[in-house]
């Protein structure tokens, strides 16, 4: 619980979220053919228009440096720019405020902005998970566009805006981390699985892969990760609203809920932990904060919250080895 000293930064909220394609632009008076989607939607279309070709400037003026990765966000001191451009020249971005904390000192009022709040790799996640989600119902909007038309595409677009709010609101490392829980099974059951899933297969010639998925668990996949991912959380998201924590349940869990601070802790955590290639551990603890350990094993990424706050590094070190024999000794996690 805060304090009565201690100031709560405002929360993380979404200023505008569209979708255009440049290429609908055929020429001077047509910027507003380019908007396939905006939100909110009662934003005068004069302005659309400004928003949407001042991020098509922004993107077009940092590809001009060349760099490797396209740029994905832009930091400013009241917002947060983030786009993705996701097939045909066709863009995604949103716009989200910094959280803020305002105080009177000395008769004036000092406006303080918390842009670390604000993790770049967690609401990238979101942007693009949000086009995931909708490909996952619709097709890719290519597609859409070639059978049906552009006005038939931004009627249905209205779906991609969808829960967004409450994924920006509730975004921390546990609840945003598109992970996969895993069903730890024998081996020879899963075998079992692979030959049943098979004859399925080989009976129903229209399948053409499965997932298996037991009391919101995962046994098997014949998809590759990145679409497991999309619809494991798919389904998390629209089919289990029940189940809040997709991080890996053990006996350790505190009972208590993270501070803001060590929220962000956490999500700081994981981005810097994608730096170790094949492996890679951090552990860190600050004061009044439980530690905090982030593990990288080549395409895995763990993270243990230990409530334990006056254990030294050792005694951490040894509960962490303790944690991996017991509760992931049937994964392999490289040393």
């Amino acid at each position: 619980m805060a304090s009565s000293n201690e100031h709560i930064p405002s929360s993380i909220y979404l200023v505008d979220y569209f979708i255009y394609c440049p290429l609908f632009c055929e020429k001077e008076g047509q910027e507003a053919r380019k908007i396939l989607y905006y939100y909110p939607s009662d934003t005068e279309i004069d302005r659309q228009i400004r928003t949407v070709g001042y991020c098509e400037g922004l993107v077009e003026f940092t590809e001009t440096f060349a760099f490797d990765d396209p740029c994905e966000s832009i930091h400013f001191q009241k917002s947060r720019l983030l786009f993705y451009q996701v097939e045909n020249d066709i863009c995604l971005a949103m716009t989200l405020y910094v959280p803020v904390i305002k105080q009177k000192k000395d008769d004036k009022t000092i406006t303080e902005y918390y842009d670390e709040h604000i993790n770049d790799r967690l609401m990238l996640t979101i942007l693009k998970m949000s086009y995931e989600y909708f490909v996952l119902q619709y097709g890719t909007m290519s597609t859409l566009i070639h059978r049906n038309s552009v006005d038939e595409l931004r009627y249905i677009l209205k779906f991609i805006q969808y829960h967004i709010h409450n994924m920006i609101r509730d975004v921390t490392i546990d609840s945003s981390y598109f992970g996969i829980q895993y069903l730890a099974i024998d081996r020879r059951f899963v075998f079992k699985f692979q030959t049943i899933l098979r004859r399925f297969q080989l009976h129903l010639p229209s399948i053409k892969e499965m997932i298996f998925i037991y009391r919101d668990q995962l046994i098997w996949s014949g998809l590759n990760q990145d679409d497991t991912i999309t619809i494991y959380s798919f389904f998390r998201l629209y089919y289990w609203p029940h189940i809040k924590n997709l991080s890996h349940t053990t006996n350790i869990r505190s009972n208590r809920e993270l501070t803001s601070p060590a929220n962000h802790l956490t999500n700081t955590l994981a981005e810097d932990v994608q730096w170790f290639h094949p492996t890679g551990e951090i552990m860190v603890k600050r004061e009044n904060d439980p530690w905090i350990i982030a593990k990288r094993s080549d395409m895995r990424e763990l993270l243990v919250i230990v409530n334990q706050k006056s254990a030294n590094l050792k005694e951490i070190s040894d509960k962490i080895k303790q944690i991996f024999s017991t509760q992931f000794n049937n994964i392999l996690l490289l040393e």
